[in-house]
């Protein structure tokens, strides 16, 4: 039953990934390079390495590290949006802010970056219990938008502000595992910490709304003689200012786990597990 050993959030199903642990049998490591590209994209790469350290006959550590570029296939295209201006008190409005993203054109521009590492020691206590500690650490850089408006083009935009999506996490993890008696006992604890900062462009929406609201003045307006300003797009000193939008976002978490389980020996016709979360 997932939702018995693995927690509440697994009863729809779990994808458990077990790393490989260190290794006190020798000194070996792995390398692997790739190529890659994208049809009407850009081209990418990913660096993966790995070695394993040996530190006695009890104990030993595991280092794993990889670097990713995703290349990107989405084109911000050249473009302009043009909103309308304030009411000019005789039933029109006045020219309206036309602005342009030329300094955020760019082909491919949703491509992601990924750098990382994982770093484990094993000791062996003794004949029958052993601790694994480990580290990992991510750091992922998106860059652009992941949609696109087939008004503009087949996977291109036309957006005016940057985008971009960061998330970097790291996890310290300390497991011991032993037997009492004929009984398996594992004990795992771990603490995560996550920051996650983006931000998102909002013109399209904008300029959406500005055109739905335009029997009244658009975004803003004096209609019928009182202020309906739906977005007061108005400096200190009554001047018009383009209504576009962009949305920043941040998060910032951190998680706490212990886990205590005991095991009736594996080979029994007849097994159990209980423990506490």
């Amino acid at each position: 039953p997932q939702g018995t050993l693995y927690g509440a959030s697994s009863e729809a199903g779990t994808i458990r990934i077990i790393t490989n642990k260190p290794d006190t049998s020798g000194l070996y490591g792995r390398f692997d390079v790739e190529a890659n590209h994208i049809e009407n994209g850009g081209s990418g790469y990913k660096l993966e390495g790995m070695v394993n350290v040996p530190l006695g006959d009890r104990s030993a550590a595991r280092f794993v590290g990889w670097k990713e570029h995703v290349a990107g296939f989405i084109d911000n295209v050249p473009g302009t949006r043009t909103f309308l201006g304030l009411d000019d008190g005789a039933g029109g409005y006045l020219p309206g802010i036309t602005i342009n993203n030329n300094q955020f054109v760019e082909e491919d521009y949703n491509d992601i970056d990924i750098v990382g590492g994982r770093a484990a020691l094993k000791v062996d206590l003794n004949d029958n219990w052993t601790a694994t500690a480990t580290l990992i650490g991510q750091d992922q850089k998106n860059h652009g938008s992941f949609g696109y408006d087939p008004s503009v083009g087949d996977l291109k935009v036309q957006h005016f502000f940057p985008e971009y999506f960061h998330d970097r996490f790291a996890q310290a993890a300390l497991t011991v595992q032993g037997k009492i008696g004929n009984f398996d006992l594992t004990y795992a604890t771990a603490y995560m910490d996550r920051k996650l900062d983006s931000q998102a462009d909002y013109t399209d929406y904008a300029e959406a709304y500005d055109e739905l609201y335009s029997s009244i003045g658009g975004l803003r307006s004096n209609y019928g003689g009182y202020d309906h300003y739906y977005f007061n797009y108005v400096d200190n000193n009554g001047n018009d200012i383009a209504g576009t939008q962009t949305i920043f976002g941040k998060d910032h978490f951190t998680k706490t786990s212990h886990e205590l389980r005991l095991a009736s020996p594996s080979d029994g016709r007849f097994r159990w597990v209980t423990g506490l979360f």
